[in-house]
C-alpha cells in the first residue's frame, strides 16, 4: 500500500489530526501496541473527524444514519510503546453515494508507524444501505484529499 511517499504522508498535508497516548490496555506483554490498539486510535481519529464536520454520534443517531466499516486495509511499519504520544491523521480519499473512503496514518514524531485505508458504508437502523446525508456528503467532498 505504501502511500506515505507523498509529501505529508498518504493522509496529506491538510489531514485532520488528533493526538493520543498509548495506554497499557493498548499494548501486549512486551509493552508494544497491539493490533487492537491501532484500531482504537483509528476509531478515535475517525469519530473526532466526523464530529468536527458536525456529525458526532448523537447526530448520527438523530438522523437514523450509522457508519459501518466494510473494508480496512493496513500496513504496519514500526511499533509504538506504552506511554508514547501518537499523531493520528485522517483524510477523505473518496466519497461515494453510500460510502466514504478515508486514509489514516499513525505517527510517533516523524516516524510513520501504520497507515490504513478505511471504507465506511452508511446504513439505517435496520442495517440497510442508505445514501450519505447530503450535508455530510458535501462537507466530506470539501475535505477530499487532492494530490499535490
Amino acid at each position: 500500500m505504501r502511500f506515505s511517499d507523498r509529501e505529508g504522508g498518504h493522509a496529506g498535508v491538510d489531514a485532520f489530526e488528533r493526538t493520543a497516548r498509548v495506554r497499557l490496555a493498548d499494548t501486549d506483554a512486551s509493552g508494544a501496541i497491539s493490533l487492537g490498539g491501532y484500531a482504537r486510535f483509528c476509531d478515535i481519529a475517525e469519530t473526532e473527524f466526523f464530529r468536527s464536520l458536525g456529525f458526532g454520534p448523537a447526530t448520527f443517531r438523530e438522523r437514523h444514519a450509522f457508519l459501518t466499516r466494510v473494508h480496512v486495509e493496513s500496513d504496519f511499519y514500526r511499533a509504538a510503546l506504552y506511554d508514547d504520544v501518537l499523531a493520528i491523521r485522517i483524510a477523505v480519499a473518496g466519497v461515494g453515494v453510500h460510502s466514504v473512503r478515508c486514509n489514516v496514518e499513525i505517527l510517533n514524531g516523524d516516524l510513520l508507524l501504520m497507515e490504513s485505508v478505511i471504507v465506511n458504508a452508511f446504513v439505517d437502523a435496520t442495517r440497510k444501505s442508505i445514501a450519505i446525508p447530503e450535508d455530510l456528503a458535501s462537507a466530506l467532498r470539501e475535505r477530499l484529499l487532492v494530490e499535490r
